[in-house]
């Protein structure tokens, strides 16, 4: 190999990536609170508007309970947006931990100021939430899916 194909070589490896921007950090953290509201606004909201707080929520996570007899059916446009949300937001909340937590991890490597950690360590903190959440509320999700 010459010289300069170790050094393409040697970018792709450790190529610095540079902090992430506001813009960027802007649009993750706004993936993330979009996902988790239309989760709320859809399976969460469709949970307590048809009193299932009564039903024990071992008895929805393992399907004992038969939802055809809810009094207020979802119509199918807010089915498709409940499927969405049940899809999208672990998936948003992993992939903001991921690239955020990789600009955190780099930001101590490259020795970077407090000040520069703070915007990338918040949005691991909003998608450790999202996906905590995600886990918490998973037998709601569940039923949505009956």
């Amino acid at each position: 190999m010459s010289v300069s194909d170790d050094a393409v070589s040697a970018d792709l490896v450790e190529g610095p990536l540079g902090p992430l921007r506001p813009r960027q950090l802007l649009l993750i953290t706004g993936t993330v609170i979009a996902c988790a509201g239309l989760f709320a606004v859809t399976v969460l909201h469709g949970y307590l508007a048809n009193g299932l707080l009564q039903v024990p929520v071992d008895q929805i996570s393992n399907g004992a309970y038969d939802p055809r007899d809810l009094p207020d059916p979802p119509s199918t446009l807010s089915q498709v947006l409940g499927y969405l949300a049940i899809a999208t937001a672990p998936l948003a909340g992993f992939s903001a931990l991921m690239v955020s937590g990789a600009d955190v991890l780099q930001s101590v490597h490259d020795h970077r100021s407090p000040r520069e950690m703070v915007p990338s360590a918040a949005v691991v903190l909003l998608a450790v939430a999202m996906l905590a959440g995600c886990a918490a509320l998973s037998p709601i999700a569940s039923w949505w899916l009956d």
